[in-house]
């Protein structure tokens, strides 16, 4: 069973409700001059990218869902904006040239459950990144993951989708089962999706970004000017490559 498949269909309209994407782009823009090359790594339904590519140069999308990365194209497409897709993992970048801002929204580097592959995602970034770009990601804290969504379960209900959201954690990886009932017409299609994510810790990761190489590392309370703190649900990473 297959993370962002099925779930395609409906992401937008689920995720719209609780993302404020024209606060995430206004977080990011604010921290880097415009221009330069612009890569989104899992880059969803487009919906970061299309906030932020028109103030690049050229806009480079990657995700491992093909019908996700589909769906972002056709967005950016409608807006006239110069595009490059990849249906890859985004540790495995592999481009010849280099961008002045990479970014990874919306919890995807939690997805990286294997050992080390976050680093390897950390390091392909800090190899494309020209001198002085900025690497923005977030991740669903520790605090979240295993307080919040943990071993407890959720329904969903709305006029045309139903869904529960099963939980269980075990050995710093929670499992989440969800179970889609999305109307069609008179019927609902059932849309099942398994989806595994890992806990970081912020200092954890942090480390890895110094090791790697990165600069004036930054964390803050989601896309906001505070700084995260012990009940703080999505942290943002702010990093460097040597500014000029």
């Amino acid at each position: 069973m297959e993370s962002y498949t099925g779930l395609s269909k409906v992401y937008d309209k689920l995720i719209m409700e609780d993302v404020d994407y024209d606060a995430f782009a206004s977080f990011i823009l604010s921290m880097k001059e415009k221009g330069g090359n612009y890569l989104d790594a899992a880059c969803g339904t487009g919906n970061i990218s299309l906030r932020i590519a028109p103030y690049f140069r050229e806009t480079t999308l990657i995700d491992l869902s093909e019908e996700m990365l589909t769906l972002a194209v056709q967005k950016l497409d409608s807006l006239g904006i110069r595009t490059r897709a990849y249906n890859i993992p985004m540790e495995d970048m592999q481009f010849e040239e280099s961008f002045s801002l990479i970014t990874s929204v919306l919890d995807s580097v939690n997805y990286l459950t294997e050992h080390g592959q976050a680093e390897k995602f950390f390091k392909a970034s800090y190899d494309h990144l020209e001198e002085g770009g900025l690497f923005v990601f977030d991740i669903n804290s520790s605090y979240k993951l295993t307080e919040i969504l943990g071993d407890n379960d959720y329904v969903y209900t709305s006029d045309d989708i139903v869904y529960t959201w099963e939980n269980s954690i075990e050995d710093g990886i929670v499992e989440m089962y969800l179970n889609f009932f999305v109307r069609e017409g008179r019927l609902y299609e059932r849309v099942e999706e398994l989806h595994h994510e890992k806990v970081f810790s912020e200092l954890e990761l942090i480390d890895i970004l110094h090791r790697i190489g990165f600069e004036d590392i930054e964390t803050w309370d989601s896309y906001s000017e505070k700084h995260p703190d012990e009940e703080t649900e999505r942290i943002t990473f702010t990093a460097w490559k040597r500014r000029k």
